[in-house]
C-alpha cells in the first residue's frame, strides 16, 4: 500500500471529488423532491444505497462517536427506485438518530435489511437514543411535527421520508418502548418483479 504523501492528497481529493457529487445529486433530488416531481426510478440494489447513505453520513458518526452496526441479508433481490431519493432517507432516519443519542454513552445505530417475504425488502432502522412517545408514534410523519426541541427541527425530515417511501410504493412506521427506550423505524419496500 502506498503510503506516500502525493498518494494520501490523491485519495483526499479524489474522496472530496466523490463526495461532492454526491451532494450534488442528492441537491438535486431534494429539488426535483419539492417540486413534486417523482424522479426517475431504475432497477437498483439495496446495497448501493446503503454504500451511498454510508458515504454520506460517516464523518457525522465519526464526529458524534456513533457506531453503525449493520446486518444486510446477502443476494438481496433488487427493487425498483431512486437511488438518491432512499439514500436521503437513511440520511435523515441517521441525523435523527444521531440527535436522539447526543447525551447517551454508548451510541448506536443498527441498520438491518433482509427480504420480508418473496415480494417485500424490509428495512430496519434503530437506535439506543431517548425513543418517542407512544402517543406521538402516529404523528410524527405529519408536516411540521418534531420530537426536538423548538430551536431545534422544523419537522419536515419525517414527512419528506414518508413521502418518499410512498413514491416508492411502500410503507413506514416506527415503534418505541417511551422515553430513554430507543426507536426502531421500519422500511418495507416492493421487491422488482
Amino acid at each position: 500500500l502506498d503510503s506516500s504523501p502525493d498518494f494520501y492528497l490523491r485519495d483526499k481529493l479524489q474522496r472530496i471529488v466523490n463526495n461532492s457529487c454526491r451532494v450534488s445529486r442528492m441537491i438535486k433530488a431534494i429539488r426535483e423532491f419539492s417540486s413534486q416531481t417523482e424522479g426517475e426510478h431504475t432497477i437498483l440494489r439495496i446495497e448501493d444505497v446503503i454504500s451511498g447513505f454510508e458515504e454520506v453520513i460517516s464523518p457525522q458518526l465519526k464526529t458524534h462517536r456513533v457506531i453503525l452496526e449493520k446486518e444486510i441479508e446477502r443476494d438481496l433481490p433488487p427493487i425498483k427506485g431512486n437511488k438518491i431519493h432512499l439514500e436521503e432517507v437513511l440520511v435523515n432516519l441517521a441525523s435523527n438518530s444521531i440527535h436522539a443519542l447526543e447525551k447517551k454513552e454508548k451510541k448506536v445505530i443498527r441498520l438491518r435489511v433482509y427480504k420480508k417475504d418473496p415480494k417485500t425488502l424490509r428495512i430496519e432502522f434503530s437506535d439506543n437514543g431517548y425513543g418517542i412517545e407512544k402517543k406521538m408514534l402516529s404523528d410524527i410523519f405529519l408536516d411540521f411535527v418534531t420530537t426536538k426541541a423548538s430551536t431545534e427541527g422544523q419537522g419536515l425530515g419525517l414527512a419528506r421520508v414518508r413521502k418518499i417511501i410512498t413514491q416508492h410504493s411502500g410503507r413506514i412506521w416506527a415503534e418505541s418502548e417511551g422515553k430513554d427506550k430507543g426507536a426502531t423505524f421500519f422500511i418495507e419496500l416492493p421487491l422488482a418483479s
